[in-house]
């Protein structure tokens, strides 16, 4: 159970990296300020979420795959999400590298179906991990129509 909850705990501050790098985008590029506070604010409900299901883990019948996701490749998307949070910050960036990064951020996330490791039978979770997937694929969506526009310019 240890294990678990350490999953749970590494995803939900993957999902506040996110959260954080794209507040960073909205404060560096205040032409799509709004765009970057929805989706950072998606992200940290997200965060949330996944919290909330750690807290459920003790009481409910909740299988995980725990050989799908590595506890390592958490911490290095953690320590990678940090370091282009201080390069946003720092050094600057242009408002195409924003989008593509976070396009392939989303991309990743979906491509690695890590939500996919929760199997349960109980329906409010089995739903909590439907909404975690259906907005990365969303997001997905989202950033590839603004890459569409923005990127191509």
């Amino acid at each position: 159970m240890d294990r678990t909850l350490a999953i749970v705990e590494r995803l939900a501050v993957n999902e506040e990296k996110v959260m954080e790098l794209y507040s960073v985008f909205g404060d560096i590029f205040p032409e799509h300020g709004q765009f970057w506070k929805g989706i950072s604010g998606e992200e940290k409900q997200h965060a949330r979420m996944l919290r909330e299901f750690g807290t459920l883990v003790d009481d409910k019948d909740i299988k995980l795959d725990l050989n799908y996701i590595k506890t390592e490749s958490l911490e290095e998307s953690i320590i990678f999400l940090s370091g282009e949070i201080d390069s946003a910050k720092n050094r600057g960036m242009d408002c195409k590298q924003a989008f593509k990064l976070a396009r392939t951020l989303e991309k990743g996330i979906v491509e690695s179906e890590c939500f996919k490791i929760f199997n349960s039978n109980v329906k409010d979770l089995v739903k909590l991990f439907g909404l975690l997937q259906a907005d990365t694929k969303r997001h997905c969506q989202m950033m590839d129509e603004k890459c569409e526009i923005i990127c191509k310019k």
